[in-house]
């Protein structure tokens, strides 16, 4: 599974957050890869929230992918974090190999 084929998704206190993006001050989104600080106000993405998933698929999915805007309405349609044995805190990730949805998970706690 490439890199590009690829959403880390982490849960915060049942938060789907995305590590992709980064959220600034001035209330834009932003793909950590293509942009390290926001022009407008000035942020650095280290220093800024990570995105949460609805979010950007519902306000900015020209930044996301085909593959990964799949691979989000594929999640928000048929899995929950409970659902695919993912309970607490940790980063689930999300893929496409071989036209098929793969989960890889890492947990934090419990």
């Amino acid at each position: 599974m490439s890199k590009k084929d690829v959403l880390e998704i982490e849960f915060v206190c049942g938060v789907a957050f995305v590590n992709n993006f980064w959220d600034c001050s001035c209330g834009k989104i932003h793909r950590k890869s293509k942009t390290k600080r926001c022009k407008k106000c000035r942020d650095k993405h280290g220093e800024s929230p990570d995105s949460r998933l609805h979010e950007v698929l519902a306000f900015y999915p020209r930044l996301m992918t085909a593959r990964e805007r799949e691979i989000s309405i594929w999640y928000l349609m048929n899995k929950t974090p409970e659902q695919l044995g993912f309970y607490g805190e940790g980063l689930l990730t999300l893929g496409v190999e071989d036209g098929e949805v793969i989960i890889r998970e890492e947990k934090t706690n419990g």
